[in-house]
């Protein structure tokens, strides 16, 4: 039951990506959205700086930081709103599917669980082999002292 509500999941969620799979590897600006967005729009930093209380220089650190990579999503959703714009932040696979990826780590994961489980077999082959020596050693150590085991 788990993993069909799982499944579901990730297939509104995969829906919900489709026009960000749509963009394809595009979705960089080199020099950052904010930029991007506030020149589009045609609204001078000077507005932006006036809606969010700072100087026009805080605003042009604020893209650069978006640019790098290097802001905070609060300030970058202060800066959207300044702008009158939402922040849209998603997380999308960069290959395949979410379904596909799921599966692999999937695959992954009972691969590594099978590992651990020969490791514990040889381990324990090991110690019942240990053992098995222990008790011929000690069988050997009392007959040398004449007691019959």
């Amino acid at each position: 039951m788990k993993e069909r509500a799982r499944q579901e999941a990730r297939r509104r969620l995969e829906a919900k990506l489709l026009p960000f799979g749509a963009a394809g590897g595009g979705l960089r600006q080199a020099k950052g959205w904010a930029r991007a967005t506030r020149r589009a729009l045609r609204v001078p930093a000077a507005e932006v700086a006036t809606r969010l209380g700072t100087t026009r220089r805080a605003v042009y650190r604020l893209e650069e930081a978006e640019a790098a990579g290097r802001l905070e999503l609060g300030r970058l959703r202060l800066l959207a709103a300044a702008l009158d714009c939402e922040l849209v932040y998603a997380l999308r696979p960069a290959k395949g599917t979410l379904e596909g990826l799921a599966a692999e780590a999937e695959r992954l994961r009972e691969e590594a669980q099978e590992r651990r489980w020969m490791r514990r077999k040889r381990q324990a082959g090991a110690m019942l082999s240990g053992a098995a020596t222990m008790r011929r050693e000690a069988r050997l150590a009392l007959r040398r002292l004449g007691i019959r085991v």
